[in-house]
């Protein structure tokens, strides 16, 4: 039997709309592969030794505990809030020993409202091999969109540790 072809455009268009409401639709915020990051001021430590992508990678560790990161008010980011923070980065060790933390931070004012701080030991990374480390956080409902926003890492040890190319994403 035959289907006449306004049928046929119907059904498409109807799995199209059904489908296109089940994909999850993220905005990248932020993306940084370290390449623009030595701004001059000696906060962070730029290397070219062995970088991931690229030519350069932030080392932190004595002198230099944070990383680069992102810091913006909510409401500058985005005009719907959103529910959850994708994070990704690639790190590296060389002493085993080395850990730092993945830091989310929602700020009002001087005070975290919200805080969570993810060990780098958690992604058992390889000595000398960049492994990729991720962190899918769910903020609280009711989060002010006039509160900030940072994502950082913080070495607290004297142990170099590396970072390149990381990347949030934000979920509405």
């Amino acid at each position: 039997m035959k289907y006449p072809r306004i049928l046929w455009l119907f059904l498409i268009s109807g799995y199209i709309q059904v489908f296109s409401g089940c994909i999850t639709k993220d905005e990248v915020v932020y993306r940084d592969d370290f390449e623009k990051t030595d701004d001059g001021s000696g906060r962070y430590l730029v290397n070219r030794k062995f970088a991931h992508s690229g030519d350069h990678y932030v080392v932190i560790g004595p002198g230099h505990p944070f990383s680069p990161g992102y810091e913006r008010k909510l409401s500058d980011i985005t005009s719907v809030p959103f529910r959850r923070i994708d994070i990704a980065a690639w790190i590296r060790i060389e002493n085993p020993a080395a850990e730092a933390y993945f830091v989310l931070s929602i700020d009002s004012g001087s005070s975290p409202v919200y805080y969570q701080a993810k060990s780098s030991k958690d992604e058992r990374p390889y000595r000398g091999e960049w492994t990729r480390t991720f962190n899918s956080i769910y903020l609280p409902a009711g989060i002010n969109q006039n509160f900030i926003l940072k994502v950082y890492f913080w070495n607290k040890d004297t142990i170099p540790f590396y970072i390149d190319d990381l990347e949030i994403h934000m979920i509405r």
